[in-house]
């Protein structure tokens, strides 16, 4: 925003009446997704190092690269503690849960994977309705996020199942 007054004559029908007027521009250019979160997150001097703001870049070294912070709903500062997808349990089995972006403009697909052998290393996309039942989908006080919740019903392997998620650019 840049505020400002301006002189202004206006009528509102009982005759011209000059005065001064409040002017808010407001402007947000075309860029959308994750070159948002980029500009939203980074200086000019940074947006042009790939080293920093580049998607798979970790500019805090936290471990959490760039487009994953995004597709979690991050901020470049925001701490990830609670906020990576996890299976918990409840008094029903297991839960799987991770966050997703409302954003249409978001450029990324979720895309859950499971195994139930970490030792062959063979994963398959999980069948939803099959490999995880849906819960339900929390939507954030944000507006701009999500946490969606399924259930996992138990594997064939001696230790169970598996799951990753994985962030497939649009």
């Amino acid at each position: 925003f840049a505020a400002e007054t301006v002189e202004a004559t206006m009528d509102f029908g009982a005759g011209p009446v000059a005065g001064h007027m409040l002017s808010l521009p407001f402007f947000r250019d075309d860029t959308a997704g994750f070159a948002r979160w980029q500009e939203d997150n980074f200086d000019a001097s940074e947006l042009q190092d790939p080293a920093v703001s580049g998607p798979l870049a970790d500019p805090d070294d936290t471990g959490i690269v760039n487009l994953v912070r995004y597709a979690l709903g991050l901020s470049r500062d925001d701490a990830v503690a609670g906020k990576k997808p996890l299976v918990r349990s409840d008094e029903s089995g297991l839960v799987y849960e991770h966050r997703v972006l409302l954003d249409p403009d978001r450029e990324l697909r979720y895309l859950i994977r499971i195994t139930d052998d970490l030792v062959s290393g063979d994963w398959n996309e999980a069948i939803i309705g099959e490999d995880l039942l849906p819960l339900d989908e929390t939507i954030m006080p944000n507006g701009a996020t999500a946490i969606r919740r399924y259930r996992v019903p138990l594997g064939q392997g001696e230790d169970g199942r598996y799951l990753q998620l994985l962030l497939v650019e649009l």
